[in-house]
């Protein structure tokens, strides 16, 4: 890295890489106290990196031009094996990896579905403000490949395979074919673009497209021809101002960086500004749309409510603050199993670790390259989103994941450059370094989420996937069935409606009903006595088993279709279907649904009720649920009579009123 250090320092540098990866290594992973670990990053990695630092800065060295970089030569049969490992580590038990979507994976593909089922041009939506494009890609699966838990989880992996692909391409405009390969090795074999294959939600696009970004920038500043230069500047435009179609808060620092950066190169480079201008009015027309709905939905509402600015926020010892999005590179695992964050170590494990900060001290060592300059000034711009959250979630930082791949790649190359006959042990981290990734998403990540219990709260649904587990066996005996989830007390998780489609005469329009030989339904469990003693051949499965004892507990009733309750099982799907309109009022709401609004949507329903007992229970079981009872006693208790009266004589009612009147007292 640093040829003005005499030769006889050289070997120093391996010294100060392996105390990187060791006190890395035990920060990361091992169960020291805290003061222990702020210790050891202080003596390990701290002291060493700003010495480091300051010595490349005094002596002002030449380094390594990474133009010129030349790895190893790989046979054919080498780089069939990486590629074969590359989807692999991606496709392996697709649909089954994480054995089941979280509540936010069920709304992305709630959404998707609906957009299968009808189309739509909205540009947001709901409360979170999705914007639309997320979806569009999902939706060309569910039409390729029909609506599934497979398809929500290919799309994720698609992008992934993306990102590594693009990585090269994207690095091949600036650099050497060799360093452009160590680019796209580190994206095919990293934790952090592995994740990113795992989790659907659209997410990934986020990288694809900045490296698209920046393939486009490298090939129109260095076309000559007007008209190609033309081209290239109009799908930039389209490209930076598409982001925003993905993900406003995810793009945002993105896309002022690189705004800034072609302010810089217009006044710096006359030739440029033509094309730079194209560019700008481009974003300008695409981006003119979006603003106008942003405004008016009041999506500004929502960016404001991620921000740590006007909140009350606790920076605890070992907890959550907004310096978890800088130490999550290195360290940053989670006890709460939260999904969208490392669960051991940090996004890199102590080797790749240890290479990203020889490449950020050889970033710092280019600072007197004013391109280099605006790469490192990259690194606190794209962190902002990140450092002004109030919360943690990796993709408030996913704009981050290029630049990591470009620094760690130049830590590599820099050490390469000073041990160039060394390759066998780069060769040994390699394996060192794919081993723990491996081990942290195949093992660590995925035991998590492997056994289902009630450590899955709140992020999966334990119910919703016993019910499927249920259904999908049922299915294979009988096959299509009249399914119906929406009696609970609130069905807000849609990630049943998408895993059941392709065999539930319900949702699926494909499907005839008179299919149906048997007709499913998910309830409160404390109905249950009086549904089973109503339809003594149905089979009924406690899905809260293990769970918390809750009035809100599920059961699955699988009931034999029949002439004779034909009619009953109409009027269930009719009430169905209401319920889930009020459901998805919620889901598609430009701003989060008060209880009094969920209230208001309910009783606009209420004549689909009719005269069932059951209805009757879970739709005034609904109604408690929608506002306070406790501010409302008397519309509570009227509520409460009603449902004993013209529901069952459940003992949620009964016991609902015995507080009500204590309270009163």
């Amino acid at each position: 890295m640093i040829q003005s250090v005499q030769a006889q320092q050289k070997n120093i540098l391996w010294w100060v890489f392996g105390a990187f990866v060791l006190s890395n290594g035990l920060v990361a992973y091992s169960g020291l106290p805290l003061w222990q670990k702020n210790l050891i990053g202080l003596i390990g990695l701290l002291t060493p990196f700003v010495l480091m630092a300051f010595q490349i800065l005094k002596f002002e060295p030449t380094l390594n031009n990474n133009k010129n970089f030349s790895a190893p030569s790989l046979g054919l049969w080498v780089l069939a094996v990486l590629a074969f490992l590359m989807f692999f580590l991606r496709f392996s038990r697709l649909s089954s990896f994480s054995t089941w979507p979280s509540t936010d994976d069920g709304w992305f593909g709630a959404y998707a579905l609906d957009l299968y089922e009808k189309w739509n041009w909205n540009l947001l939506f709901g409360y979170i403000k999705f914007p639309a494009i997320n979806f569009w890609p999902q939706v060309l699966l569910f039409k390729a490949f029909g609506p599934s838990l497979f398809s929500l989880f290919l799309l994720p992996a698609l992008l992934s395979v993306l990102i590594v692909f693009f990585a090269y391409f994207a690095a091949r405009e600036y650099f050497s074919k060799s360093f452009s390969i160590l680019c796209s090795s580190i994206a095919a074999f990293s934790f952090w673009p592995l994740l990113v294959g795992r989790i659907p939600g659209g997410g990934g696009a986020i990288p694809v497209l900045e490296l698209v970004v920046l393939v486009l920038v490298g090939r129109m500043l260095k076309s000559e021809t007007g008209n190609k230069r033309l081209g290239l500047a109009l799908l930039l435009g389209v490209g930076l101002a598409l982001g925003f179609y993905c993900s406003f808060y995810y793009w945002a620092s993105y896309w002022a960086w690189m705004n800034l950066f072609f302010l810089w190169l217009g006044f710096r480079e006359q030739k440029t500004r033509s094309s730079l201008l194209k560019v700008f009015l481009v974003e300008v027309a695409l981006l003119i749309p979006l603003a106008l709905v942003f405004w008016q939905d009041g999506a500004w509402q929502y960016v404001k409510s991620l921000l740590f600015v006007g909140h009350n926020n606790a920076w605890v010892a070992g907890g959550f603050n907004s310096l978890s999005y800088l130490t999550s590179f290195l360290w940053g695992a989670d006890p709460s199993g939260f999904v969208y964050r490392p669960l051991w170590g940090g996004f890199l494990n102590p080797v790749s670790g240890a290479f990203f900060i020889f490449g950020f001290i050889g970033l710092i060592g280019r600072w007197k390259d004013t391109l280099w300059r605006w790469v490192l000034f990259s690194f606190p711009f794209l962190l902002l989103p990140g450092l002004l959250s109030q919360t943690f979630e990796m993709y408030r930082i996913i704009s981050m994941l290029p630049l990591v791949i470009l620094i760690t790649a130049i830590g590599i190359s820099d050490l390469f450059h000073q041990f160039p006959k060394k390759s066998k042990v780069f060769l040994a981290l390699f394996l060192i370094s794919l081993s723990l990734d491996t081990y942290h998403l195949f093992v660590v990540y995925r035991q998590i989420w492997a056994v289902p219990g009630i450590q899955w709260r709140p992020f999966k649904s334990l119910e919703r996937w016993r019910a499927f587990e249920i259904l999908e066996s049922q299915q294979q005996e009988k096959g299509p069935g009249l399914i119906l989830t929406d009696f609970v007390t609130r069905n807000f998780d849609r990630t049943l409606d998408l895993a059941t489609y392709s065999f539930n005469v319900d949702r699926n329009q494909s499907l005839s009903k008179a299919q149906s030989t048997w007709v499913a339904v998910m309830f409160p469990s404390h109905l249950k006595p009086f549904l089973s003693k109503r339809f003594a051949e149905g089979k009924w499965y406690d899905l809260s088993e293990g769970l918390p004892d809750s009035y809100e507990n599920k059961c699955l009733g699988i009931i034999p279709y029949s002439e004779k309750d034909k009619q009953t099982f109409a009027q269930w799907e009719l009430a169905n279907h209401v319920f889930k309109e009020v459901n998805r009022k919620m889901l598609y709401s430009s701003r989060q649904m008060t209880f009094q609004e969920y209230e208001t949507a309910l009783l606009s329903e209420r004549s689909a009720v009719g005269k069932d007992p059951f209805l009757e229970s879970c739709f005034d079981q609904k109604l408690l649920g929608a506002f306070d009872t406790g501010a409302e006693p008397q519309k509570a208790v009227y509520v409460a009579q009603r449902g004993l009266k013209y529901g069952y004589p459940s003992a949620f009612f009964t016991d609902e009123l015995a507080n009500l009147n204590k309270a009163k007292r």
